[in-house]
C-alpha cells in the first residue's frame, strides 16, 4: 500500500499553488462571486458526482443483464459472444456483465494515468486541472465506444480478466476498509466537538450532542436488531448441526466483539462510542449479508427465496455493496492519507490518480459481486448475484479484517509511539 501510494500521488492537486490559474474554470460554471476555494470544491464536488453516478448506472445496467437473462437476445448477433454461449441467455448475461465491468476498468484506469505526475508536466496545471474535471459529454461518448469495442473481443479475454478481478476485488475490499474506518474518525471529528471548540450559542452545543446521541443510539440499535434477527433467521432447528455452529460463530463472534469494542471506548482515553457503534453496525450489516448470500435453500435461512427470483434481501445487499464501493472510490482522494505511513501535505488535497484507480478496483469488485465470485464465465445456471459459499466467505473475511484493523486502531496508541516498540517518532496526540 505504501509503494502503491507514492506512485500514484504524484498527480495530486494542490490547492494553494493552482487556485488563481483553476478560478476561472470553475467559475464558468458556478457562481462568480465565490471564493477561489469554494470554486474548487464546488467542481471537486461535480466530478464526484458524475464518476460516481456513472459508476451506479453501469453497475445496474449489468445487474439488469445479470438478472434478466431474456434482455440478452439483443446480443444474440454479436458472434463472440453467441457461439461461445451457443445462444444460452445466461451465460450471454454472465459476459455482457464482465465486458461492462472491463469497460469501467479500462475507463478509470486511462484515467488514472492520465491523472499522473507526467500529465501535469506535460500539459500544465490548468489544461491538466480541466482534462481531470471537464468534458464529460465527450467521456461518457467515450465509454460506450469502449464498450461496443468489448463486444468484438474474444470470449477467452474475459475469462482472463475474471481471474484478474478477482485479486482485484480482494485488494479493493482491503482498501475500502481502511477508508470506511477513515470515513467514521472524520464522521467523529465533524460531530463530536473537542475541548478547544468554540460555539457561537448553546443552542449549537445542545444540537451537536443530540445528534451525537441519536447517531449512537441507531448505530447500536441496528447492530443488535440486525444480530437478533440473524439468530433467528439463519439458525432454525430443522437447520443441520454443521452449518447452524456456523452461523452461531459467525453471528456470535460479530455481537461479542460489538460489546468488545465499546466496553474498550468507554474506559480507554481515545476510545469513541460513536466510532465503535459505527463499526459494530457496520459489521452487523456483513455478517446479515454473508448468511444471506451462504444459503442454499430455505432449511437454514428462513428469508430464502428463489434464486431466479428478485427478492429484497438481495436488492438491499447489492444496494449496501454499491454504495459502499462508491463512497470508498469518492471518498479516495481526501483519505488516501489513511493508506500511508507518512504525513500528508495539508495542502495537497485531492489526488485525482488515486481517485480513479480506486474507480477501476471497485469495477473490478462490482465484477465479482454480479458474478458471485464464480469464475466459470460460460456457466449457464441461473441464480442471484452474491448467491455463493465464496460470497459469503469474502463477505466474512472482509469483516474480519476490518475487526483486525480497528483493533490494532485501537490498540497502536498503547503499544506504539515514544515509549512504544514501533513508530517511536510519532506523536498519536
Amino acid at each position: 500500500l505504501q509503494f502503491l501510494y507514492l506512485i500514484v500521488t504524484q498527480g495530486v492537486v494542490n490547492t494553494q499553488t493552482m487556485s488563481d490559474e483553476l478560478t476561472p474554470i470553475a467559475r464558468d460554471a458556478g457562481d462568480r462571486d465565490a471564493s477561489p476555494d469554494e470554486d474548487e470544491m464546488l467542481a471537486l464536488r461535480q466530478v464526484k458526482i458524475k464518476y460516481g453516478a456513472l459508476m451506479c448506472v453501469v453497475f445496474f445496467a449489468a445487474l439488469l443483464f445479470r438478472w434478466v437473462p431474456d434482455l440478452n437476445y439483443i446480443f444474440r448477433p454479436i458472434h463472440a459472444m453467441a457461439d461461445e454461449c451457443h445462444g444460452d441467455n445466461t451465460c450471454i448475461g454472465n459476459t455482457v456483465t464482465l465486458r461492462l465491468s472491463f469497460t469501467l476498468f479500462a475507463f478509470f484506469m486511462l484515467h488514472a494515468l492520465l491523472a499522473m505526475g507526467w500529465s501535469r508536466w506535460c500539459f500544465g496545471p490548468k489544461l491538466y486541472y480541466s482534462m481531470l474535471t471537464t468534458w464529460f459529454w465527450v467521456r461518457a461518448v467515450f465509454f460506450v465506444i469502449l464498450f461496443v469495442v468489448t463486444l468484438f473481443l474474444p470470449f477467452g479475454f474475459f475469462t482472463g480478466f475474471a481471474h484478474f478481478a478477482l485479486y482485484a476485488a480482494i485488494f479493493f475490499l482491503i482498501m475500502q476498509s481502511v477508508i470506511l474506518l477513515q470515513s467514521a474518525y472524520d464522521f467523529n471529528d465533524w460531530l463530536v466537538p473537542s475541548s478547544d471548540t468554540i460555539f457561537t450559542d448553546d443552542e449549537e452545543e445542545a444540537r451537536m450532542q443530540r445528534w451525537t446521541i441519536c447517531s449512537c443510539f441507531t448505530f447500536y440499535a441496528a447492530a443488535v436488531t440486525l444480530l437478533s434477527l440473524c439468530y433467528y433467521w439463519f439458525a432454525p432447528a430443522a437447520c443441520p448441526d454443521e452449518t447452524k455452529n456456523l452461523h452461531y460463530f459467525f453471528i456470535t463472534f460479530t455481537l461479542g466483539y460489538g460489546i468488545l469494542i465499546s466496553l474498550v471506548a468507554a474506559w480507554t482515553e481515545r476510545g469513541s462510542i460513536l466510532i465503535s457503534g459505527f463499526v459494530f453496525a457496520y459489521l452487523a450489516i456483513l455478517t446479515w449479508s454473508a448468511l444471506t448470500s451462504g444459503a442454499e435453500d430455505d432449511t437454514c435461512d428462513l428469508i430464502y427465496t428463489d434464486p431466479k427470483k428478485i427478492n429484497i434481501n438481495t436488492v438491499l445487499s447489492l444496494v449496501v455493496a454499491c454504495v459502499a464501493v462508491i463512497h470508498s472510490s469518492v471518498s479516495s482522494g481526501q483519505n488516501r492519507h489513511a493508506l500511508t505511513t507518512t504525513d500528508v501535505d495539508p495542502t495537497e488535497d485531492f489526488a485525482f490518480s488515486f481517485f480513479f484507480l480506486c474507480f477501476a478496483l471497485g469495477a473490478c469488485y462490482l465484477a465479482m459481486t454480479l458474478c458471485s465470485w464464480d469464475l466459470s464465465v460460460e456457466s449457464s445456471a441461473q441464480s442471484r448475484p452474491e448467491n455463493s459459499v465464496e460470497s459469503m466467505w469474502i463477505k466474512m473475511g472482509t469483516a474480519w479484517f476490518t475487526m483486525f484493523i480497528f483493533g490494532w486502531a485501537q490498540a497502536a496508541p498503547h503499544l506504539c509511539g515514544e515509549n512504544g516498540f514501533c513508530c517511536r517518532d510519532r506523536s498519536f496526540d
